[in-house]
């Protein structure tokens, strides 16, 4: 989406500034706040699980005391991930938490960016190396008083 409007694109004779190079942090498992900054809509072409399907690669800025993490997560848009769509929407606000089951709601996907919201943050494994990885949404309280989030 917008995450590529101030890339500057180099030519192999380019001479460059040179810059730190980003640290990766494993986030121990907990509960943290979110921003989320950034979305690219993706085709999954399917699997043993799951059919060909859209697939929503969510960017999420997670800030820590012992540095800031980025979350890449996954949301692919069948029935089967209905719950974890639906916990997505009622973490940034969306969708009210109370909201009756069987309710219909559109899902707004180029509306989430700059969206605050709190997840559970695990670890998986994957070829050897170990990933954040979010476990829960959590839903957004009612009350602004009741969230108290603010990045």
């Amino acid at each position: 989406m917008a995450d590529n409007e101030n890339v500057v694109v180099y030519d192999w004779n380019s001479t460059i500034e040179v810059k730190e190079t980003p640290t990766f942090i494993t986030l121990k498992p907990g509960e943290y706040q979110y921003k989320v900054t950034g979305i690219e809509k993706e085709w999954y072409k399917g699997g043993d699980n799951l059919p060909p399907c859209p697939k929503a690669v969510i960017k999420i800025h997670i800030e820590t005391s012992e540095g800031n993490a980025t979350v890449f997560e996954n949301i692919f848009l069948t029935s089967k991930a209905a719950g974890f769509i639906n916990a997505f929407f009622k973490s940034i606000g969306d969708v009210d938490p109370e909201t009756p089951i069987g309710a219909q709601f559109p899902m707004d996907w180029d509306g989430v960016i700059g969206k605050i919201g709190r997840a559970k943050v695990g670890q998986r494994e994957y070829s050897g190396n170990t990933y954040n990885t979010v476990k829960t949404w959590i839903p957004k309280a009612k009350t602004p008083a009741q969230n108290n989030w603010a990045i």
